[in-house]
């Protein structure tokens, strides 16, 4: 058999391989150059929707510390609140009055020593 020729051998490419490669490998560069960039974006921005989801998580927690703290801070205020309250009305009541007037000699004006005041 003879041997093919040149031609036969290169197909549809053309006769010259060097210049083929040269010619279409570029464009396969470019291809593969675009298909990275594309891959490379879509990872940067799954990174950062990650990232954020992360920190969203973060921010949750540390918010339901903070209200939980806060809570207990209005408990203990609600509760201070409650004592002395009771505390003013142990003070000023009618009986504690009665027993201090009593210990201090204190007694009730006579009606002509009461003054009236306009208002």
């Amino acid at each position: 058999m003879s041997a093919l020729p040149e031609a036969g051998l290169t197909g549809k490419l053309g006769s010259n391989p060097a210049r083929n490669q040269q010619k279409y490998g570029k464009r396969m560069m470019t291809r593969l150059t675009n298909w990275h960039l594309i891959w490379l974006g879509l990872g940067l921005t799954l990174l950062l929707l990650s990232l954020s989801v992360v920190w969203l998580n973060i921010a949750l927690v540390d918010m339901s510390y903070r209200i939980e703290d806060l809570k207990s801070t209005v408990d203990r205020v609600e509760n201070l609140n409650d004592k002395l309250k009771l505390e003013r009305l142990n003070l000023v009541s009618s009986r504690r009055l009665g027993e201090l007037s009593r210990d201090f000699n204190l007694h009730q004006p006579e009606t002509s020593r009461i003054r009236r005041l306009k208002p």
